[in-house]
């Protein structure tokens, strides 16, 4: 996969859990796909990533 930021074709996808709040009032989202580039250091979220199992 091409990463967004640096160009290079290294980067690839993972799936994620964030929290958001804490306590009672915690939000878990999981399986979130993620971009990561190891060249450039970068990780982020994008809306047309492939399905990832």
């Amino acid at each position: 996969m091409i990463c967004d930021i640096c160009g290079k074709q290294v980067a690839y996808i993972r799936k994620v859990t964030e929290a958001y709040g804490k306590g009672k009032d915690i939000l878990l989202i999981k399986d979130i796909p993620i971009v990561i580039c190891p060249n450039c250091g970068e990780n982020y979220f994008a809306a047309d990533l492939p399905e990832v199992n």
